[in-house]
């Protein structure tokens, strides 16, 4: 077999003995997915070309697509509503979560939100550690039960803001040439419907593109041309996608600054440009100002185009797209154990991810509760 050939063989056999053994022990025992699930795994595989993924990285697994998000100080209540409203279509099959955080006081703070009722290999990863070279440190456990005390915003514009979003391009780039395929998005995104769906309706009848993401244009009533979001991207881990990426990395590791405008200046003067770039619905991807009038019928509301937290979360919340109440209830701190993060997640909270989940997708979602 080839790399290639072998490394679909171990995905086909695995899906084999899931589903044999969801036949024999049941679906309740085994947390098996149900007809009403949505995509399958392979149809993600097929739009998602060149690969073999081996991330070479703690509690990261072969062979499964890279859901990356990024956070940095005083987004982690951002972090959590993302994490409440895509946890229904995320698929431990083929998906695993890396949550990239920009500094040790950040990380404390990520450390306390519940990420095993996703049922994803979960990877909390120090944003220096995918540097070049960078050694992996140890986690430091945080015995701070006060979350509010780490919830001092990154201002906009900020050098450190410029900074974070530096980062951005090395992270992606650090997973691409492990040849795994990357879908990054912003925790100011919410993922009202299937996204996944979304990526493989737009595929249907066409070739793989190297990225697919949306046109993150104004409010519509002036054409000002294409540009690709910069918060919302799947990465395929191709030759045109690497040099795009890398370009992109050394652009703001020269000149630190917002990381949108830079990557389609790039993609523009790359060979193909656009057209290497799968564009997503516009009626189903919606950004701060198409959201505006027409989000109900929107897989995906992002909270752009604004400026400031609060600014966003108002945004969210006056179209039913923020969960009140936290996910991370209480930290227990357990000395001998340095990886596991055990919290309590509340019922209400989890009523309400799953209604949500009906509304939009017309099917109960499977949510679990903490054990």
């Amino acid at each position: 077999l080839t790399t290639c050939n072998a490394a679909a063989f171990q995905r086909g056999m695995a899906a084999f003995w899931r589903v044999l053994s969801c036949l024999v022990l049941g679906v309740v025992l085994l947390d098996c997915p149900t007809a009403a699930a949505g995509f399958d795994c392979d149809q993600l595989y097929r739009i998602s070309q060149n690969w073999q993924c081996r991330p070479k990285f703690p509690k990261m697994q072969d062979g499964k697509i890279i859901i990356m998000v990024q956070v940095s100080d005083g987004w982690v209540d951002f972090l959590e509503n993302w994490l409440s409203f895509a946890r229904p279509h995320l698929k431990s099959e083929c998906m695993q979560l890396a949550v990239i955080a920009d500094d040790q006081t950040t990380m404390d703070a990520v450390k306390l939100i519940d990420f095993k009722s996703t049922g994803l290999p979960v990877s909390l990863i120090l944003a220096n550690e995918l540097k070049g070279g960078a050694s992996k440190k140890k986690f430091i456990r945080s015995n701070t039960d006060d979350i509010d005390k780490l919830n001092l915003p990154t201002p906009y514009g900020s050098k450190k803001y410029k900074d974070d979003m530096s980062m951005r391009p090395q992270e992606i780039s650090f997973f691409l040439r492990k040849g795994c395929p990357v879908f990054f998005s912003d925790i100011d995104v919410v993922w009202r419907g299937d996204v996944f769906q979304e990526l493989v309706n737009q595929n249907a009848g066409k070739k793989e593109a190297n990225m697919y993401g949306y046109d993150d244009f104004d409010d519509g009533s002036v054409d000002r041309g294409k540009e690709l979001c910069g918060g919302f991207i799947y990465f395929n881990p191709t030759h045109w996608t690497m040099k795009v990426v890398n370009e992109w990395a050394d652009k703001l590791a020269q000149e630190h600054d917002t990381n949108q405008g830079p990557l389609n200046e790039i993609i523009k003067k790359t060979g193909g440009g656009f057209d290497e770039v799968q564009f997503l619905s516009r009626e189903k991807i919606l950004n701060g100002k198409t959201a505006q009038l027409h989000w109900a019928q929107a897989t995906v509301v992002h909270a752009n185009w604004m400026i400031g937290k609060e600014k966003k979360k108002q945004f969210l919340k006056d179209r039913g797209l923020w969960h009140d109440g936290a996910e991370l209830v209480r930290h227990r701190d357990d000395a001998s154990r340095d990886s596991d993060v055990e919290v309590e997640v509340t019922d209400k909270l989890l009523d309400k991810a799953a209604a949500v989940a009906v509304e939009s997708t017309g099917h109960t979602a499977p949510i679990s509760h903490h054990a």
